[in-house]
């Protein structure tokens, strides 16, 4: 496995991909592999990556793989009394 983790890195740095580039990915298909192995049920998936139910929820809701240059949409407001 270190072999080909090793051949991978290569290959990556040879096409100029940045780190938090390859760790959004890793961290995507290593997600999605894991969902398809729990059959597509996310608080299985959620206990074997170790990690909360909300954790994932977040990970895979389509804001977290959004352009980070985008401005988010309006914020809802507060009420107050």
């Amino acid at each position: 496995m270190k072999d080909q983790l090793d051949g991978l890195i290569t290959e990556m740095l040879d096409r100029g991909l940045l780190f938090e580039e390859a760790t959004k990915e890793f961290e995507k298909q290593f997600i999605m592999k894991c969902l398809e192995r729990s059959g597509g049920n996310r608080t299985q998936t959620a206990k074997k990556l170790g990690i909360h139910r909300n954790t994932l929820q977040k990970k895979l809701s389509p804001s977290n793989h959004s352009n980070p240059r985008k401005k988010a949409g309006p914020t809802k407001k507060r009420l107050t009394r």
